[in-house]
């Protein structure tokens, strides 16, 4: 039987819901399951209640600003808030329907529908949020496992094993509820606990520094141009331009194109040289739907991958084979680029630095655009990249934006017409630091995480006294590393 395995499961040794689908009973599995026997093991529902999020239809009510409302799209953050989500208004959140989908600090939340079933994130902030039903949402009870032990637990092979065991459906696969009770975790000791707890800690640490230097950054570039956060645009709402100054110039009739606010900002240019993002950059666009199956050739970058870390090459769901990479004349992704989201009702606008040490190669799809410096470029990366990001590059951005609630693209064309201003290089550089800064400590919190993931694989493996001792090395690097940023 080369290559072939054969699992002998009587019927009394059935799992409750009376799976007989081979892949249940591979030997990975039930080797998973013999090992969890060794410890004291639980289910989830054990220490946590488990729910999912809205089932309401709000997709109408997403607003730019507002109470954030994550989805499945959104949990490739360890840390929720990390993510870039749509939001939706308080009279929304408020309705009685949305009460059960709230969530609250330290609340676990999982993907349980589609190619992304297992990824997890967890609430570190008590603010207003809500998810939708694509998320389960896991909530201690408070007597025995701590959430971020939780967290770090399905990120392990025990927990992935065990989730994708469970996965039912065709078309579209997903995880019940009813089948939370089935998942299991070992009960740890509350000093190893502990020690997980502080290293998730530790990583909300790293992020929170990150996110101080990307401030900065970006206040530092606002500031240059004359552009405050506080400031608020004209309430002047009547603009008056003749055919030869509107139409004639622009093509637009949209009364909202030609919003005052819009002439206040480009005024704060005036100071400036200003270019164009195809005056600096060459300008990509990649096409092609027919990923491969079974194969991790290239992976394929889509809206989801970009995050306020950069794009996360993490959790990839689509890939291309070598050859329709060359079929499709893709480009490949070059660190430095910048990949920028033209189309989408909650993605249009993103914008994020390609950055990776791994070895592996990746192609964006047709909604993304990729910018690639020039020789003669005069706007680093890092700042093209803060200003399409900043609220005067949003705004920019979108003015020129089509389509209706369904469907909203901007042109290559419009991105064209958007004045870039020419900081001095100084400017520029400190910027560009304070944003490698911001990237490098984003790398170190998920290099945390990994460590505690691992930690808690040899846990179960060798022992709590061992897995301490491996993590306590491990961190002590990050620690040296760190200092050096």
């Amino acid at each position: 039987m080369d290559g072939l395995e054969c699992s002998e499961i009587t019927l009394r040794n059935l799992e409750r819901t009376v799976r007989i689908d081979a892949e249940f009973y591979k030997k990975e599995n039930l080797n998973i399951v013999e090992k969890l026997k060794r410890t004291s093991f639980y289910p989830f529902t054990e220490f946590f209640t488990v729910s999912d999020g809205n089932h309401m239809s709000i997709s109408e009510n997403f607003i730019q600003d507002g109470v954030p409302y994550y989805r499945g799209q959104d949990i490739y953050h360890v840390f929720i808030e990390e993510a870039d989500p749509v939001c939706i208004d308080e009279k929304i959140y408020e309705h009685p329907q949305m009460q059960r989908s709230h969530l609250h600090a330290r609340d676990v939340l999982m993907s349980i529908v589609g190619a992304i079933v297992g990824n997890s994130a967890i609430v570190s902030a008590n603010k207003k949020a809500t998810c939708s039903c694509k998320l389960a949402i896991m909530r201690a009870k408070n007597n025995g496992i701590l959430p971020e032990v939780l967290l770090v637990y399905i990120k392990t092979k025990y927990g992935q094993n065990q989730i994708q065991k469970f996965k039912r459906g065709t078309a579209q696969t997903g995880l019940l509820l009813e089948d939370f009770d089935q998942l299991y975790i070992p009960l740890f000791g509350d000093g190893f606990q502990q020690v997980i707890l502080n290293v998730v800690n530790a990583s909300k640490k790293s992020i929170i520094t990150a996110n101080k230097a990307y401030s900065d950054a970006e206040k530092m570039l606002l500031d240059s141009i004359g552009y405050y956060q506080e400031e608020k645009a004209s309430v002047i709402t009547v603009a008056k331009k003749s055919f030869l100054k509107s139409f004639a110039v622009t093509g637009r009739l949209d009364a909202e194109y030609y919003q005052p606010k819009y002439d206040e900002y480009l005024r704060k240019f005036d100071k400036f040289e200003t270019t164009s993002i195809t005056e600096e950059y060459e300008v990509f666009k990649n096409s092609g739907t027919n990923y491969a199956d079974g194969v991790s050739d290239i992976g394929v970058i889509k809206t989801k991958q970009i995050g306020n870390d950069g794009i996360n090459t993490d959790g990839i769901e689509s890939y291309f084979d070598y050859d329709a990479c060359i079929l499709n004349k893709s480009t490949f992704l070059k660190n430095g680029d910048v990949v920028f989201a033209s189309m989408g009702i909650g993605s249009l606008g993103k914008a994020g630095l390609f950055v990776t040490d791994k070895s592996s190669r990746y192609v964006t799809d047709s909604t993304l655009r990729i910018y690639r410096a020039k020789s003669t470029c005069r706007v680093r990366p890092e700042v093209l990249c803060i200003f399409l990001k900043s609220k005067i590059g949003q705004e920019l951005i979108y003015r020129y934006v089509v389509g209706s609630t369904g469907m909203i693209t901007i042109y290559d064309s419009d991105m064209e017409k958007i004045p870039i201003p020419i900081l001095d290089d100084g400017t520029q550089k400190e910027i560009a630091s304070k944003v490698q800064k911001h990237y490098k400590l984003c790398k170190q919190s998920k290099q945390l995480v990994q460590y505690a993931k691992q930690t808690v694989e040899i846990a179960i493996e060798q022992g709590e006294d061992v897995a301490i001792k491996w993590l306590k090395d491990k961190v002590k690097q990050t620690y040296a590393d760190r200092e050096k940023i």
